[in-house]
């Protein structure tokens, strides 16, 4: 008799989970507050002072009391030069009874306009000019730039893979006897 062996391989099952990895991200946040600075600037001032009563004078534009006191010495020194030339006409004009006969047109000549005449148009002082400098102002105020950083967060979370075997058919081994139970050899 023989025995026939046959073997049948078992099968292994594997179930497999793959691993994974779940990232959870925050953004990084940037906050940034700024104040601008300030320059508040008032320039110098010039401050002019004209004085143009001497340019007046020479021009006999006057203000009420130099206009009274000026004309009251000018008809005071007119008064006294007409009545000394009224006197010294007086006397010239008694010189007829001597026999002077062109004494009239002597005294005529004299009081007409003369070759000369004195003419002023423009001032013969210049305007008093003062001027005095009114300091500005300045000021400043800094700015500034203020930043907060709040970093984000990165959040790992690993589901570890797994990996599980199992038996799926188990192996086997089949014996089989074949031919005669009984072996006889001549």
């Amino acid at each position: 008799m023989q025995l026939r062996i046959e073997q049948v391989w078992g099968q292994i099952g594997v179930r497999q989970t793959p691993p994974s990895i779940e990232l959870t991200i925050s953004d990084p946040k940037l906050d940034i507050k700024t104040q601008l600075p300030v320059l508040t600037f008032k320039p110098d001032r010039l401050e002019l002072s004209i004085d143009a009563k001497p340019c007046r004078e020479d021009l006999q534009i006057f203000d009420v009391l130099a206009f009274s006191r000026f004309y009251a010495s000018q008809a005071s020194m007119k008064l006294n030069e007409a009545v000394a030339q009224t006197a010294a006409e007086g006397d010239r004009l008694a010189s007829i009874e001597n026999g002077e006969a062109n004494v009239i047109a002597d005294i005529a000549w004299e009081n007409s306009l003369g070759e000369e005449c004195e003419v002023a148009l423009a001032p013969v002082r210049l305007p008093d000019i003062s001027f005095r400098v009114i300091e500005g102002e300045r000021s400043f105020r800094g700015g500034y730039v203020k930043v907060r950083f709040e970093p984000g967060e990165m959040r790992v979370k690993l589901h570890p893979g797994a990996v599980r075997v199992f038996l799926r058919r188990p192996p086997e081994l089949h014996i089989h006897a074949v031919g005669s139970p009984l072996d006889v050899q001549a």
